[in-house]
This record gives structure tokens, C-alpha cells and sequence, in this order.
């Protein structure tokens, strides 16, 4: 809207305000008179962000880039990730639960399954310190011979 456009017009001009035309043996501009236009556009104003960006240096340029394209990709793998995954904080589970008991006593040695992992009848699920029953069977012998 700041734009300016003036005019200047010879007296006694045939057409004020028309060019002249291109003349005809040199296609050439015709050379400058009083019928000119003269557009003399307003200068042009930077916005602080144009100006303050304008100051800093390459490698500040750099980091502002590198961390803008770092935010982006942070973001859209947390877009992806959202879309992507499913989670609760309410969820019930539908498990059949088994008790197991030994028909002897002892301690636990070594488990020989994971949490979740699926057993079949006759499976070794637990090994049991052989030390209580060598101690009982040596006991027993110690009887016998007696």
C-alpha cells in the first residue's frame, strides 16, 4: 500500500500517460523522456527476528538448524510411537493358576523355567540341593547296618 508511482507528462503530450512505443529500426527502449514512469518502491522494513538472525554467526546458525531438525525428529517419533503402541494402566489378565509342591522336603537349587513359560506333565521345573537327602541316606545306611 506504501508504494508510489508517479508520473511525469510533457505539455502538450498526443497521449499523456502511454508509453512510448519500441521504435521499430533498433528495437530498442525508447530513450528516457518526460513521459516516463517512475515506481520508486518504499524500503523495505526486516522484523526483529530478520535482524536478530542477521547478527548471529555460522555456527550459531548451525546449532539453531541442527537443534530445530532434532526437535522435529524427537517429536515425530513420539507422534509414531503413539499411534503405534497400545498401553494401560487398568488391565486384568486371564491366567490358570497352578500350585506345585515337592513330595520331599529341601531347598531350592536351581529354577530351570521363566515366568510365563509354558510346562508340560513330567517337565523338571526346580532342582533341589542333593546335600539334606545325602545327609538322610547316610543316616539311614548308618541304621540299617546297625
Amino acid at each position: 500500500m506504501g508504494d508510489t508511482i508517479s508520473y511525469k507528462s510533457p505539455k502538450g503530450a498526443a497521449n499523456p500517460g502511454v508509453p512510448e512505443p519500441l521504435r521499430p529500426e533498433t528495437h530498442e527502449e525508447p530513450l528516457p523522456n518526460d513521459n516516463e514512469i517512475i515506481y520508486d518502491p518504499p524500503p523495505k522494513k526486516k522484523s526483529k527476528l530478520s535482524q536478530q538472525l542477521a547478527k548471529l554467526s555460522k555456527t550459531q546458525k548451525r546449532l539453531i538448524t541442527v537443534a530445530a531438525v532434532a526437535l522435529t525428529l524427537g517429536a515425530g517419533y513420539e507422534i509414531y510411537h503413539m499411534f503405534t503402541t497400545e498401553s494401560t494402566d487398568d488391565a486384568f489378565v486371564t491366567a490358570h493358576v497352578h500350585y506345585i509342591g515337592s513330595r520331599v522336603n529341601g531347598t531350592v537349587s536351581e529354577v530351570l523355567v521363566d515366568d510365563n513359560q509354558s510346562v508340560k506333565k513330567g517337565d523338571v521345573l526346580v532342582r533341589l540341593d542333593p546335600k539334606d537327602f545325602n545327609v538322610a541316606l547316610k543316616i539311614a545306611e548308618a541304621n540299617a547296618n546297625n
